[in-house]
């Protein structure tokens, strides 16, 4: 990474954006389990959903940016590959977590008249 960011005249990642980048993993996990649950109804619930909608997640945050970020030259191929699959195992193993964590409130019953 220090190289590749040298090759770019960037300074190397520092404590900042590893600061940034663990605040936004954590809202990456939080927006997982909202697609969890948003999916949930017509899926069902468990771990199958849950790798759906991590899987999801990951296109989007994961392996659609880092595409163009490789076609431009930005970072080396290895790299961008080692990034993505780890985002990979990353994003269904908190996903997996995420749902068995995840309740329903339970829906109040309806008194009939």
């Amino acid at each position: 990474m220090n190289a590749a960011m040298r090759r770019l005249n960037l300074p190397p990642v520092g404590g900042g954006a590893i600061g940034v980048f663990l605040v936004l993993g954590f809202a990456l996990g939080i927006a997982t389990i909202w697609f969890y649950a948003a999916i949930r109804p017509r899926f069902g619930a468990g771990v199958r959903t849950a790798l759906c909608a991590g899987s999801a997640v990951w296109f989007f945050a994961y392996l659609y940016p880092s595409i163009g970020m490789g076609v431009l030259g930005f970072f080396p191929a290895g790299l961008i590959t080692l990034a993505v699959v780890w985002g990979l195992a990353e994003l269904l193993v908190a996903a997996v977590a995420g749902a068995w964590l995840y309740q329903e409130a339970p829906r109040p019953v309806s008194a009939k008249t």
